[in-house]
Parts: C-alpha cells; sequence; structure tokens
C-alpha cells in the first residue's frame, strides 16, 4: 500500500544573518512506497547523531551516507535530475549555519580555521529494506532524496513528523545552468512547518553577503597590486648595497706591487697576496686602480703611496646607535644559515678543520663550516618554495575530490566548470601551465647557483634597481601631472573648452589612468620596469620612443614636463652591459629567461596571494560569528604574543641601552678628526670612517689581501663609521665583541640573554596552558558562560605581569659607566684587537707610481697570464 505524500513548496525561508532573500521554488514530492524505507545501521547511530548534534556550540552537522548493497534502482535517473551527491546531507541548526553553507566549503575545511567550529561530521550507514525493494516498486534517485531528507530533519527517524525546532533545516546540493552556459552549484534547503508540511527553498546571497563577497575580491585584487610593498625594504635597499666609504690615514701607506706572467722563484709570496689581471679587470668597480695598472711593465715591483683608503661595506653589517641586532629571527638565521654558530667554542675547531681529514684527494681545503654554508643555502630553497608545496598539499587534501566531482557532474549536463576564483582549483597542479612555472623557476634556481658571477650580476642588480625605483616614485608629482593634462583645455579655450574638452578628455583618459597605474600600483610598476629595461637589450626601446617624447614636448612647450622613467639607468660601478657579440646573445638567452620567469612567477605568486586573503578574511567571519566559544582562547593567544614580545624585547632593550652609550663614548674618542668632517656639507663630507685611538707600535698593520677575487682592505682599529647625514655607526661584529666585555652595564653573550627571555616566557606560556586547561576543563561542565571565561581568561593572564612588576619586582639593570678605568682599558684593548675587513673600492696613488730598488719584497701579485685548464676552473667555481 504506498502512502501519497504531496509536498508543497512555498516562500517562507527564514531570513537570517547570511541568506536574508531566497528563492523559493514549489517542489513536488515524489510518492514514496511504505512498504519500501531505509533502515539505519548500527545500534547506538541514532543516539550518537542527536548527541553530536544537540552539542551546545554545534551549528552545522554534515551527514554522509553509505549505502551497502543498494539495488539498481536506487540512482536511477540520476543524470535527469538536478541533485548533486545524493548521499551528501547538511543539518543545519542555527541561522549560522546555514549561512555557512554559502562560504566556500575548502576554506572552512582548511586547518585551524575558525569557521570549522560548530561544525561536525558524521557518517550513517543505511540500507533499503525490504532488499531490492527500489528496483522491484521502481523507484529512483527522487524518491531516495525524499527519504534521505526525511531521515535528516527527525534525526535519522523517517517517523518524526514533529515541526523543525529552532529552524533546523535539510540541505543538499544541486546543480543548474546559469544561463550562460555554466554550471553552478546551490544549496536547497527543506524544514517542516506546523502542519508537518514540508518546504523547501533556493539557499541564495542577500544583499550584505553579496557586498562581502565583492568587498573580499577587491580586498584580493589591492593586495596582488600591493603585494611588491610586502618585500622587506632592506633586502633591496640596505641588505644588499655596498656603500662606500672613505678613511683618511694618518699616515701614508706603502703598497708594493708585482706584474708578471709567473709568480717569481726567489720571492715567497703567500696566496692570499695573488690576484689574476683578468679578476681585476671584470670588478665592477677600481676604474682608477685598472688605468693605472694598465700603464706598468711587467717583471717590475712597483710602489704606490696611498694616504686615503675607499672601499665597501654592506648596510647590514653597520649598527647605529637607534638599532640592536638581536632579533631572534635575525639570530636564528645568521647562526643556522650564516654558520656563525662556528664561532663558538665548542665547535669552532671542527668547523675550521678541512673535511677531507688527512687525506686530501686535491690540494685544495674545504673546510667543514664552507660546506655547511653550502648545504644550508641548498636546504634554504625548500623554505622558498614552501607557500607552493603548502597550497598544492591543500588542493589534493581539501580541494581535489570536491572539484573533481563538480567538473564531472557539469560535464555530464554539457555545462562549463564554474571559475572557483583561483586558477590552481580551476585548472589543477599538474596543468601545463604550472608545470611550465614550476620548470622554469627550478631552471633559474639552478642557473643564478651554477654560472658565473657576470652572468647574473647585472640581472639582480636591474632587479633590486626596479624595486628601489618602484619604492621612490613621485606619486604626488603624477598626481599634480595627472590634474595639469586635464586642465589643458580650459586653460587653452577658457569657457569655450565646454564644446572641446571632452574629446580631448576621451583621448587623454586612458592614458592617464596607464601613468596613474604606473606610479599608484607597485606590481603594475614592477613589471613595467622588468619588461621594458628586459627588452630594451634586445631592442632600442628608448629610440623607438624618443620621437614620442619629442612630439609631447613641442605640443606643450613650456608646459608641465613629466617623464615616464621606466628604464632602469646605468650608474658607475654598476655591472656593465655586454659589449662582445657572444656576450650580446648570451645576455638575450638570459633576459628572455628572466622575463618568463618574471611572468611564471608572479603568476604563482598571486595564486597563493588570493588564496591566502580569502584565508584570512575567512577567519575573521569565523571569529565574529564564533566569538563566544572562542573569547577565551583567542584572549589568551593574545596575551601570548604579548607576553612573547615583552619578553624578548627585555634584550633588545638591554642591547640597545648599551649601543646608546657605546657609540657617543667612541665618538668623542675619535675627537677632532669627527669634528671637522662633520663641519662640511653633505656632498663634501661623503661616507667615512675613522680609527679610534691609532698607536704607532700596534701589533696589527695595514695589508691589503685578496679574497674571493677581490682585493681586501684588512684595516686595524677601523671602528666608527659617520655617513653624510652625520649618523654614526659601528660594526655589528665590533658591537658584540664590546657586549661581552666584563665590565657592568655589559648585555654579555646574546644566546644566553635570549635563552634566559625564552625560559622566562616558558614558564608564563605553561601558566597560560594551565588556565586554558582549567576553562576548558570547567567550563561546560558547569555552564560556565563564554563572557565569564573570557573574564577569567583575561584575569589570569594579568597575573604573569603583576607578579613581575609589583610583587616580585627585579631589580634595574646597571647602567653603563663609561667614565670607569676598567671600561676604558678594556675597550681600549679590544678597540686595539679589531680588525675590519671590507672590499676594495679603489685604490688611488696619492703621487706618481715609482719603481722599487726593493724587489725581494711584494705586497700584491698580479698575474697576468689566462689559465686554459677551463674544467678545473668550473670545478674550483663550483666547489
Amino acid at each position: 500500500m504506498q502512502l501519497i505524500i504531496q509536498l508543497f513548496l512555498f516562500i517562507s525561508f527564514l531570513s537570517d544573518i547570511f541568506a536574508q532573500n531566497v528563492t523559493t521554488e514549489t517542489r513536488s514530492t515524489p510518492s514514496a512506497n511504505k512498504a519500501c524505507s531505509l533502515v539505519v545501521l548500527g545500534k547506538n547511530t541514532k543516539q550518537k547523531f542527536d548527541e553530536k548534534f544537540n552539542m551546545k556550540d554545534t551549528m552545522m552537522l554534515k551527514v554522509q551516507f553509505s549505502f551497502e548493497n543498494a539495488s539498481k534502482g536506487v540512482f536511477a535517473g540520476l543524470a535527469n535530475t538536478d541533485i548533486f551527491l545524493p548521499l551528501a546531507w547538511t543539518k543545519t541548526k542555527k541561522p549560522e549555519g546555514r549561512g555557512l553553507l554559502l562560504l566556500k566549503e575548502e576554506l572552512i575545511s582548511f586547518p585551524f580555521s575558525t569557521l570549522s567550529y560548530g561544525v561536525e561530521n558524521f557518517a550513517v550507514d543505511i540500507t533499503e529494506s525490504p532488499p531490492n525493494c527500489f528496483f522491484l516498486e521502481n523507484l529512483n534517485v527522487t524518491h531516495l532524496q525524499t527519504m534521505l531528507m526525511n531521515l535528516v530533519l527527525g534525526n535519522l527517524d523517517s517517523t518524526n513528523k514533529d515541526e523543525s525546532p529552532n529552524g533546523q533545516s535539510a540541505c543538499n546540493q544541486h546543480i543548474k545552468d546559469n544561463g550562460k552556459g555554466v554550471a553552478e552549484f546551490d544549496y536547497v534547503c527543506c524544514q517542516r512547518d506546523d502542519n508537518g508540511e514540508v518546504s523547501c527553498s533556493e539557499l541564495s546571497e542577500d544583499v550584505w553577503l553579496t557586498l562581502f563577497f565583492h568587498v573580499m575580491v577587491f580586498i584580493s585584487v589591492i593586495v596582488v597590486l600591493y603585494s611588491p610593498l610586502l618585500v622587506p625594504e632592506h633586502w633591496y635597499r640596505e641588505k644588499y648595497t655596498n656603500l662606500v666609504y672613505k678613511h683618511e690615514l694618518k699616515e701614508q701607506f706603502k703598497l708594493k706591487i708585482l706584474k708578471s706572467a709567473k709568480p717569481p722563484t726567489d720571492v715567497n709570496i703567500r696566496s692570499e697576496k695573488i690576484i689574476n689581471l683578468k679578476d681585476i679587470k671584470d670588478d665592477p668597480d677600481i676604474p682608477i686602480f685598472k688605468e693605472k695598472i694598465d700603464k706598468l711593465g711587467e717583471d717590475q715591483v712597483y710602489t704606490i703611496i696611498i694616504s686615503k683608503l675607499m672601499f665597501k661595506i654592506k648596510a647590514d653589517r653597520l649598527v647605529s646607535a637607534n638599532y640592536a641586532p638581536v632579533g631572534v629571527f635575525k639570530t636564528l638565521y645568521d647562526t643556522i644559515v650564516h654558520c656563525q654558530v662556528r664561532q663558538r667554542y665548542a665547535v669552532r675547531d671542527c668547523c675550521h678543520s678541512n673535511m677531507f681529514g688527512t687525506f686530501k684527494p686535491c690540494h685544495k681545503t674545504v673546510q667543514w663550516h664552507e660546506c655547511l654554508q653550502k648545504l644550508m643555502m641548498l636546504c634554504i630553497l625548500p623554505v622558498f618554495a614552501a607557500p607552493w608545496i603548502l597550497r598544492i598539499y591543500f588542493y589534493y587534501v581539501y580541494e581535489d575530490i570536491q572539484r573533481t566531482q563538480k567538473t564531472a557532474a557539469a560535464e555530464s549536463k554539457n555545462l562549463e566548470p564554474n571559475y572557483p576564483g583561483n586558477l590552481l582549483a580551476y585548472l589543477n597542479p599538474v596543468h601545463g601551465l604550472f608545470v611550465f612555472c614550476y620548470a622554469v623557476l627550478a631552471i633559474d634556481a639552478l642557473l643564478f647557483g651554477i654560472l658565473q658571477k657576470k652572468l647574473t650580476e647585472r640581472s639582480r642588480y636591474i632587479i633590486r634597481q626596479c624595486f628601489r625605483d618602484m619604492r621612490g616614485t613621485n606619486r604626488s608629482k603624477a598626481f599634480g601631472y595627472s590634474i595639469f593634462t586635464l586642465l589643458i583645455p580650459i586653460k587653452k579655450f577658457g569657457i569655450f573648452s565646454l564644446f572641446v574638452a571632452w574629446i580631448y578628455w576621451l583621448i587623454a583618459f586612458p592614458v592617464l589612468l596607464l601613468v596613474i597605474a604606473f606610479y599608484f600600483m607597485p606590481m603594475v610598476n614592477i613589471i613595467c620596469r622588468l619588461l621594458f629595461t628586459f627588452l630594451e637589450t634586445i631592442l632600442p626601446l628608448q629610440k623607438c620612443f624618443l620621437p614620442l617624447v619629442d612630439a609631447y614636448h613641442r605640443l606643450y612647450k613650456e608646459e608641465f614636463s613629466f617623464p615616464l622613467p621606466i628604464f632602469v639607468e646605468d650608474h658607475p660601478g654598476t655591472p656593465k652591459k655586454p659589449i662582445l657579440a657572444s656576450d650580446k646573445v648570451l645576455d638575450m638567452l638570459i633576459t628572455l629567461l628572466l622575463i618568463i620567469s618574471l611572468v611564471s612567477f608572479t603568476t604563482l605568486a598571486l595564486e597563493f596571494l588570493i588564496v591566502f586573503v580569502e584565508y584570512i578574511l575567512y577567519q575573521l567571519v569565523g571569529l565574529v560569528l564564533n566569538w563566544g566559544p572562542l573569547s577565551a582562547l583567542v584572549g589568551l593567544a593574545f596575551i601570548s604574543v604579548l607576553y612573547a614580545i615583552r619578553c624578548f624585547r627585555s634584550v633588545t632593550k638591554k642591547y640597545l641601552a648599551f649601543n646608546e652609550k657605546l657609540i657617543p663614548y667612541l665618538k668623542s674618542k675619535a675627537g677632532k678628526d669627527i669634528e671637522s668632517v662633520e663641519k662640511k656639507t653633505p656632498n663634501e663630507q661623503g661616507n667615512c670612517a675613522f680609527q679610534i685611538d691609532e698607536k704607532s707600535n700596534s701589533k696589527y698593520k695595514l695589508q691589503l689581501s685578496v679574497q674571493n677575487s677581490h682585493l681586501q682592505w684588512n684595516m686595524p682599529r677601523v671602528v666608527l663609521f659617520l655617513d653624510k647625514t652625520d649618523r654614526t655607526y659601528i660594526t655589528e661584529k665590533f658591537f658584540f665583541k664590546a657586549s661581552k666585555m666584563p665590565n657592568a652595564g655589559c648585555p654579555g653573550s646574546l644566546m644566553a640573554n635570549l635563552f634566559s627571555a625564552f625560559c622566562d616566557f616558558i614558564v608564563i606560556l605553561l601558566f597560560l596552558l594551565f588556565v586554558l586547561l582549567v576553562i576548558v576543563a570547567f567550563g561546560d561542565k558547569y555552564e560556565v558562560s563564554h563572557i565569564n571565561q573570557a573574564i577569567f581568561a583575561a584575569a589570569a593572564g594579568i597575573l604573569p605581569y603583576v607578579f613581575d612588576k609589583i610583587l616580585f619586582k627585579k631589580r634595574p639593570d646597571f647602567e653603563l659607566d663609561t667614565t670607569s678605568p676598567k671600561f676604558k682599558n678594556a675597550l681600549d684593548e679590544l678597540v686595539d684587537d679589531h680588525i675590519e675587513h671590507a672590499f676594495v673600492y679603489d685604490i688611488e696613488p696619492a703621487d706618481e707610481i715609482k719603481e722599487s730598488s726593493d724587489q725581494s719584497q711584494v705586497d700584491l701579485l698580479i698575474l697576468t697570464a689566462e689559465k686554459k685548464e677551463r674544467a678545473s676552473l668550473l670545478l674550483a667555481h663550483i666547489v
């Protein structure tokens, strides 16, 4: 006997915070045979379902049915319906639960997602009773949907026909054509009314949710356009910038050099005193010294008298009075990646020993720390690739199955799959486009690692210079230029411009939009600079644009002239453009590879940035929806971050207070030397370096050596550096040496201070974890409100601060006493033993170069013969 149930669908969907405007459709429910029903397997399945769904914080329960021993008729006609995944249902208990169905499911499922709080999964095994009744009664998937809906609404009890309490709904996904041949997947939710009748409606966005999605897209676009500003400025402005300093010698230094094709047999010259002439010519600096060397004869010792040293030093090696290089991440990076751990006493001998031991397969000695530094640089590459690795991992874990199912469902109905908002999910990680991008970046890493430096340093220079120019663009002038250009018709025609201005504006406005985009959108700025600068090595673009610039000047004559600087100009000391035909061809190939690399990197970076921004915005939504239950946890996490900052900032304050005393004292030691320099104008002054307490009988003398095929000054007692804006610096190496002096007020070892701060933070963190344990253990059990839990968490979080600042207040640290004789003696000894190393910027003789009568002493040997063993050179370069 069949009981025919007709379901009337009408516009009665409950308005909630996510979906207030819904489109309601009347759907007729197919007949269901009473003799054929669905049976839930498992003894306590319904009880477990009730327990999980009736939890206080549960908003949504995802039910996945598994049909055992299904007959042939169960899924009959699925291709002719709009049902998607008929065995996947969702039951919502709160209006917020239905709102979650409108969001992207994969972003909700991501790890540490605040939106996943209150979302539970439940698996149910069902079977038909009697067996094969769907086939025998000629029932299809539409009847199955009706039975499953009754099971979900009745909490796995199909006989429960009561009204759905508290707006409970049973929802599943349907597929439809959006009118453009593209598949859209929407949720249809069903409820029971007072009469026990079921009404179903399609869940759609309301005005506010639509606005939220549009704002999210807008924020993603803004982040993408301004993402170059996220690149740390010191990466291309300070850290990789070699600043030029000069040092006036109080006594002239005599340098004896020998230019020869082979080392003389009667003179014992160490390897650090020998350099090839080719290395000198390849050096982008030392123009004066190159000119002097070309004029010298071979096999004759010459004496060069030097009164001023000019050298280059990296800006990140210098420490100003308002800065202390003691950050946690910087210390870890320097210790591990830069292998500064080799300076520790326990590992010093091992790190500086030969990795081959006493057995030497070749004449070259390779120290352990050199090998480990290369290994760490290789290990750091996966760190840079980590965002894309994680993105692919999350795709296959959280997105791949669902996306594949939606694509197959769309194709079965001859529809195109919709664009999900990110390129990776629309294609897939193994699509040819992404495989090509990965291959290009891998080739880049390989080439930049093994090619000679001269082939890559110009490209690196251009990239960094593009970022510097992007950061230094004059946006206010660009805006003024745009206003000036738009007002030209009014200036020329006055009131009659109302009749002709619109024609001019119609032509000028698109051009001005490009100018505004170039100056106000860093991503556009970087792409334009790189593309035009790289393409200029192939085509003379500046000459092509010159007629347009001249026409512009002829048109406006004396008017506002504002050139568009999109090319990277060469400056003195920068890597030179290739001259030989073979070098030009190689440069063009590298340029083409860099253009492709730019597009590949931009594609991968933008895809990751879009998903990352969406993930962050979804977490903010989750915090709003679940602020009550998450307030205590979020509050304790925020307090933990504050305590971490406070603990480690105390180390920074200690070293900063020391540095603020040390640099002024060293400046006072320089005395009149630094005062005479400070009186000059910035252009006359330049960047200067000073020796402190120069002694004629010092055990260290000024020397010139060769390091990594570059000339290097070894300068004793050069401690103080002054730039042209009168900011004073010391080197980071000297700063840490001085901090370890056995004197009151000196902070001591950095590792010891960081370890002490870490221990303090761990103690506080353990206390906060105990507070969290108390809240979790007793909060729900005794039904403590979320507000009271948050208040308790805040009150308990303040206790470590109260203990530290009031009850068990520590004594203040000693301040550095620069008048102490002990401090002065210790600092004088430290300065006398300090040697600063810096690459030579140029060597300018103070007098004419003369032949030396003493042929037995040579300070620098310049080999003119070129080595032809390319294999050995390549092996040495790789090693």
